[in-house]
């Protein structure tokens, strides 16, 4: 691992999940280093919750507050992430793409997985999700389907996708991928 500032060691991951990469940013404190350390699960804020969302530079600040109080930290990507500009097609793709993720339930799953199969040092009775906003409702569902995760931290997260969006959007969404509406 390499330190990213004091007291916060880092190392980036890649993954393939169903055919999908995916990378999963590990944090960890360096400090009590033979002590189990609980675990906090994020997701990447700020997509539409229709599509997913890749992790950026923007990602970390979210992520270094739990690492500083003492927990390793696991954040990963989200299937389904948008390209910059992207075209109608590339869209649908996304969108079918984060569904079948089960709007990132299965990318929280490949991450706990994997930390928990690759770092020993983590304690399996504190393992916790949080996120803001979209990664919020991830936070969310994981924790509904994944009983691994004992508590959840969601900041304004939507809860209610068919009420967020508009008539008009979700007349949209159903028309461009039929049977999307009833998923949400």
């Amino acid at each position: 691992m390499q330190r990213l500032e004091a007291g916060v060691f880092f190392r980036e991951h890649r993954l393939t999940r169903s055919g999908h990469s995916m990378r999963v940013w590990i944090y960890a404190p360096t400090t009590n280093p033979n002590k189990a350390k609980g675990l906090v699960l994020i997701a990447p804020a700020g997509s539409d919750c229709l599509t997913g969302n890749r992790l950026g530079k923007d990602s970390r600040p979210e992520h270094l507050p739990y690492v500083r109080a003492g927990y390793a930290v696991a954040a990963y990507d989200l299937d389904g992430a948008l390209p910059n500009k992207a075209t109608h097609s590339q869209r649908l793709a996304a969108m079918r793409a984060f569904r079948d993720a089960g709007a990132g339930v299965k990318n929280a799953r490949a991450a706990l997985d994997y930390v928990l199969k690759t770092y020993p040092g983590i304690d399996r009775d504190h393992i916790f999700a949080s996120g803001h906003s979209s990664a919020g409702t991830v936070a969310l569902l994981s924790a509904a389907r994944d009983l691994r995760i004992k508590a959840v931290v969601a900041f304004a997260p939507a809860t209610d996708l068919r009420a967020w969006l508009s008539k008009a959007e979700l007349a949209d969404v159903e028309k461009t991928l039929p049977g999307y509406g009833k998923w949400m």
